[in-house]
């Protein structure tokens, strides 16, 4: 069965199965919004979890290359037919979120290369116990 992703960087991924949990996004998240933890269907790779670097030209998202080199790109699979995931379509009403801030996510995420249909999310932390958790090289693509 497919997963759909968490992606993270190999500091946050160690962090996350030391707790035993991913915790909800809360950085810029409005207080009346509901947290929640992000997933993506994408296989490759989600362009939105890629960091950006400062360069004399502006701001650069990484490759996965580059992400791997400076920071690891690790992914962590729940069971896409896991009942807790929220699809895209329904996100707004279920985190009580704007539809000015479903609109801005969008947007930022095209912009990025991603595609928003592709995106789930689940309220409340998600427990680590039995997710699959994989790390990206270009050696060896995805791996356990």
């Amino acid at each position: 069965m497919k997963s759909v992703w968490h992606y993270t960087t190999a500091t946050n991924a160690g962090l996350i199965l030391a707790c035993g949990e991913i915790l909800p996004a809360s950085a810029n998240v409005p207080v009346r919004e509901k947290p929640a933890v992000w997933f993506s269907r994408n296989q490759h790779c989600e362009p939105t979890a890629l960091k950006a670097v400062q360069t004399s030209v502006g701001l650069r998202t990484l490759t996965m290359e580059e992400q791997s080199k400076l920071g690891g790109l690790v992914r962590i699979g729940v069971p896409e037919n896991d009942p807790r995931l929220i699809a895209w379509h329904a996100v707004q009403k279920a985190l009580r979120m704007s539809p000015k801030m479903q609109r801005a996510l969008e947007q930022s995420g095209r912009l990025q290369g991603a595609n928003p249909q592709e995106w789930f999310v689940i309220l409340g932390p998600v427990p680590t116990v039995h997710l699959r958790v994989e790390r990206w090289s270009p050696e060896h693509a995805w791996s356990e």
